[in-house]
C-alpha cells in the first residue's frame, strides 16, 4: 500500500509541477536565419537556464524518479528532478544514499530505473534510427550518471521540458517523420499515468506554449545545409521560451519535470498539419473547389545542385500548361520554392489542389495540401524506390499520392556519386499529360 501511495504521489507531482516563471531564460544569442527562405518568428537559442535555486534537501527523498513507456522502436521517459551538468544527464540518488559515506549502501533497486533497459540511456534520434542515421549525423548520445556533487542547492528549471535530438536540416522528410511529428505525439502522450487527473494535468502542461520548454541535446551547426534552422522555427511555435541548448549547459541545473526521448509509433499527421497552419498562417481547412488549382514545383533553379532536374522542362511545360488550361479553365502555376520565404511556400502549397514535382523536398509540401488533394511525383528510373517515402507522408495527411517514372538523362549514364538520388531525368510531354489526366480523375473522385 505504501508503494502505491508513493507512486500516486510521484505521478501527480509530475502533472502538477510548480509555479512557472516564463521570463527566466537568459543569455540568448542572435537567431540563425536564412532570410531568403524563412519568415516565421524569430528563434532564440539559449545555453543557460535560471529560475533561481533549489535546496536539494527539500526535494523528494527518493531522488530522481522516472516513468517510462514503450513507444515506437524505443522507450521514452518522464522524469521528476533530473539534473543536467556538462551536457550530460545526471540522476539524484535517494537522500539516504546521498548522505551515506559509503556507496555500498546504495541498493541495486535504487539504480535500476536508470539502466539502459528502463530509460533511453543515450537519447536516440526520434524513432530509433540508430544505424545508419546516428552515424551519419554524428550523434553518440548522452549517458545517465549519478550526481555526485556535495552541493546542497543548485539552479532549477520548473517549466516542463522536452529533450530531443534534432535531425539535420537538409531533409524535409526526416524533419517531419523523425522530429516534428514524434514531438507532437509526445506532447499529447499520457505516459500511461494511472489516473485521468494526472494524465490531463501532464497533457495540459506539455501542450501549453506558456509552460513548455524545448531543449536539444545535439551539437548541430548553426549555418549551412545541415543546420536544423527550419526545425527550430517549427518547434518554436510550441513554446514561448527560447530553445535551450543543453549540450553546452555546464552548470548543474535541476529540471523539475523532464521528458527524455520522443519516440512514437505514429502521430496524427492531419491534426498536426491543421494546428501548424493555424499557428503559422491563421488558416483553417475548407472545402475543395470544383476546379482544382494546379501547381508545378520545379527543381531547375540555379541553386539546386543535388540533381533530379528535368532536363527537357522548357519543352515539357508548355504541353502541360496547355492541358491544364483546357481541362480546368485555369493556368498552371509554376514555382521555384527556392525563391520563396518559408511561410509563402506553405501558403502556396496549402492553396494547391493538384501538385506536380520531381522527387525531393518539393513533394513534402503535400502535407500542407487540403484533404482530397492530389500529389503527382516523378523520378528517374534509377530512383524508382524513392517515392515510397513520400507516399506515406501524403496519404496520412489525407492527400492522394501517386508517382510515375521519367526517362533517364543519357548524360548521367556514368554517374557514380549516388545516382539513385542525384540523377537528372527527361519527362516526355505525353507522359506527364497522361498522369495529369489521372490526377484530375482522382481529384474529381
Amino acid at each position: 500500500m505504501k508503494a502505491v501511495h508513493k507512486f500516486l504521489a510521484f505521478t501527480i507531482g509530475i502533472a502538477l509541477g510548480m509555479i512557472l516563471n516564463s521570463n527566466a531564460l537568459v543569455r540568448t544569442v542572435k537567431p540563425t536565419r536564412n532570410p531568403s527562405r524563412l519568415d516565421i518568428i524569430p528563434t532564440a537559442l539559449t545555453t543557460r537556464v535560471t529560475e533561481g535555486r533549489v535546496d536539494l534537501r527539500q526535494l523528494d527523498p527518493r531522488g530522481t524518479q522516472a516513468r517510462c513507456v514503450n513507444r515506437g522502436m524505443q522507450r521514452k521517459c518522464v522524469f521528476t528532478n533530473l539534473i543536467v551538468e556538462d551536457g550530460t544527464f545526471r540522476y539524484l540518488l535517494p537522500r539516504a544514499s546521498r548522505e551515506s559515506s559509503s556507496t555500498r549502501e546504495i541498493l541495486a533497486s535504487e539504480l535500476a530505473p536508470f539502466m539502459a533497459a528502463d530509460v533511453p540511456n543515450p537519447i536516440y534520434p526520434a524513432d530509433g534510427q540508430i544505424e545508419p542515421l546516428s552515424r551519419y549525423h554524428k550523434y553518440r548520445g548522452h549517458r545517465f550518471t549519478p550526481f555526485s556533487s556535495r552541493l546542497t542547492s543548485i539552479d532549477v528549471q520548473t517549466r516542463p521540458t522536452i529533450f530531443l535530438f534534432r535531425m539535420s536540416g537538409h531533409s524535409t522528410y526526416h524533419l517531419w517523420e523523425n522530429n516534428i511529428g514524434p514531438f507532437y505525439s509526445t506532447i499529447q502522450d499520457h505516459f500511461d499515468l494511472p489516473n485521468g487527473t494526472a494524465r490531463r494535468e501532464l497533457h495540459s502542461r506539455l501542450s501549453d506554449p506558456n509552460q513548455l520548454l524545448i531543449a536539444f541535446v545535439d551539437t548541430k551547426p548553426t549555418t549551412g545545409p545541415k543546420a536544423p534552422t527550419l526545425l527550430n522555427h517549427l518547434l518554436q511555435l510550441f513554446s514561448s521560451a527560447p530553445l535551450v541548448n543543453v549540450s553546452l549547459l555546464r552548470k548543474p541545473t535541476l529540471f523539475k519535470t523532464a521528458v527524455v526521448g520522443i519516440s512514437s509509433h505514429s502521430f496524427p499527421h492531419r491534426k498536426l498539419v491543421d494546428e501548424l497552419l493555424w499557428r503559422m498562417l491563421r488558416l483553417r481547412p475548407g472545402p475543395n473547389p470544383n476546379q482544382p488549382r494546379c501547381l508545378y514545383i520545379s527543381r531547375n533553379h540555379p541553386t539546386v545542385i543535388r540533381g533530379r532536374k528535368v532536363m527537357n522542362e522548357a519543352a515539357m511545360l508548355p504541353a502541360l500548361r496547355s492541358f491544364i488550361l483546357n481541362s480546368t479553365g485555369s493556368e498552371l502555376e509554376v514555382v521555384y520554392m527556392e525563391d520563396k520565404q518559408y511561410l509563402e511556400q506553405v501558403r502556396i502549397a496549402a492553396g494547391a489542389n493538384i501538385m506536380f514535382s520531381p522527387h525531393g523536398g518539393g513533394v513534402a509540401n503535400c502535407v500542407w495540401m487540403n484533404r482530397g488533394s492530389v500529389m503527382v511525383e516523378f523520378v528517374a528510373p534509377v530512383g524508382r524506390t524513392l517515392p515510397g517515402m513520400y507516399h506515406s507522408m501524403c496519404s496520412r495527411s489525407g492527400v492522394k499520392h501517386f508517382s510515375f517514372l521519367a526517362d533517364p538523362d543519357p548524360r548521367d549514364a556514368s554517374l557514380t556519386d549516388n545516382p539513385r538520388l542525384f540523377s537528372n531525368m527527361i519527362v516526355p510531354p505525353q507522359r506527364i499529360i497522361e498522369n495529369a489526366a489521372k490526377a484530375l480523375k482522382l481529384y474529381g473522385g
